[in-house]
């Protein structure tokens, strides 16, 4: 019943969010009408596009670490009210949060429970519609020229211009945004994960240096977004 419970309220939030335009526009994940195919085919137009007019593209995929287990569940509560959520929804979705544990079974053991102070719950159609307003925010605090596109808790960033050291200069500004939006919010990029690719129609010896906090990203001339290749030719 309380699967059923929260299908109900699940099938309202989103009624809410998407009618009063609150999730971004750029976030593709988990949501009518969005897809994989619509967030890959944003990137290759924006590629393609700057190939068309001989621009140079700088891109960062970047990889959130564990974040549905890393939410903090006070800051969703809390984006929930600003949006003017309240009354019964809120205190089913505060209970839905709260006092929840978890305990490991091997062979017949089973260890002693403990309680899980922060992320949403895995397997429940509501927690992918709260993880969606936990990292609404990520999808606005970039500013053009950089184009930014979100799926789950992969973020995409790109900027298109016909001077490397342009580019450089914005997308280091937006990841220096992402990562302090990310210590104010507990969570944090995977390095290992994160790539950057400079696209271009023609040969460049200069390789722009990028940073993530006091990590220096690496480039690569090809990555893998979302089970699709791009490499720097687009090939």
């Amino acid at each position: 019943m309380c699967k059923i419970l929260e299908k109900i309220i699940n099938a309202r939030l989103r009624w809410f969010l998407e009618h009063n335009k609150i999730i971004a526009h750029n976030q593709f994940g988990f949501r009518v009408g969005y897809s994989t195919t619509s967030h890959l085919a944003s990137l290759e137009t924006h590629i393609r596009e700057a190939f068309a007019n001989n621009q140079h593209v700088l891109a960062v995929s970047l990889d959130i670490e564990k974040t549905c287990d890393m939410i903090w569940r006070r800051q969703i509560l809390n984006k929930l009210q600003e949006m003017g959520i309240g009354g019964n929804m809120w205190h089913f979705i505060k209970n839905f949060l709260h006092n929840r544990s978890i305990q490991i079974r091997f062979n017949s053991y089973l260890s002693h429970k403990t309680s899980i102070e922060n992320g949403v719950p895995q397997g429940s159609v509501l927690s992918v519609t709260l993880f969606l307003i936990a990292i609404n925010d990520s999808c606005r605090i970039t500013e053009l020229p950089v184009i930014t596109r979100v799926f789950a808790d992969d973020i995409t960033i790109l900027c298109k211009g016909k001077s490397v050291n342009t580019l450089q200069y914005f997308i280091q500004r937006a990841l220096n945004k992402l990562y302090e939006w990310l210590k104010r919010n507990g969570l944090k990029f995977s390095t290992t994960k994160t790539e950057c690719v400079l696209s271009s129609n023609y040969y460049q010896t200069h390789t722009p240096t990028l940073q993530l906090g006091t990590n220096t990203l690496r480039f690569v001339t090809c990555t893998k977004i979302l089970g699709l290749l791009f490499d720097s030719r687009l090939t």
